[in-house]
């Protein structure tokens, strides 16, 4: 539902900002509204200077409330962040005509569009939240995080490996993946849905 995509881009958005240290090419982050909300596929297009590179960070976010659905949400989130890979310049160009970009970066965007941005590089992230239901056991916290580490390990082990074959091998290498477990979602989602309803 609704809730549950605003909670994932937020969530999202936060992440690639704090952990990849770059910033979002859109001036206003979607979570403020639903207005034109099929509009655009990306959850996220981040941008950054590495060096002489000029990274674009694109993301998507799967989050989903009901029981045993990570195999679903990582699917739904590989293939998702392909097709939003192939279909990036179209999307720019809705940016660029909706002045949707952030006046900064409107520069960058438009070298790149006419296809002189030099030493361009993408990273793609997967970011997967969903209900966890294996509990969690330890009695300090380092031995609590080795007991998260495991129940991801073990929920990425479930994936089927076939899956990732559909990918260019050249595409697969980029892709970054964020597993986000979480307790009692529902109950996280609907104290969300109050504060950002109010």
């Amino acid at each position: 539902g609704y809730p549950q995509g605003q909670f994932g881009e937020l969530l999202l958005f936060n992440l690639i900002q704090h952990y990849y240290k770059a910033v979002p090419i859109l001036r206003k982050q979607r979570i403020t509204t639903s207005v034109g909300h099929e509009r655009f596929g990306a959850d996220a297009i981040h941008y950054k200077k590495q060096g002489d590179d000029n990274v674009f960070i694109l993301g998507e976010s799967k989050c989903y409330e009901s029981k045993y659905s990570f195999n679903s949400a990582f699917e739904t989130s590989l293939n998702s962040v392909v097709t939003t890979f192939d279909l990036l310049d179209k999307e720019i160009d809705l940016y660029l005509y909706d002045d949707f970009l952030e006046p900064e970066l409107e520069d960058v965007v438009k070298t790149y569009k006419a296809g002189k941005l030099p030493d361009v590089k993408f990273e793609l992230v997967c970011m997967v939240a969903y209900n966890e239901t294996t509990k969690i056991t330890g009695e300090n916290e380092k031995n609590i995080k080795e007991a998260i580490k495991t129940i991801i390990k073990n929920r990425c082990k479930s994936f089927d490996q076939e899956k990732f074959k559909i990918i260019n091998e050249a595409l697969l290498t980029r892709i970054n993946y964020i597993v986000f477990p979480i307790w009692e979602l529902d109950i996280l989602l609907d104290a969300f849905q109050s504060k950002v309803g109010s």
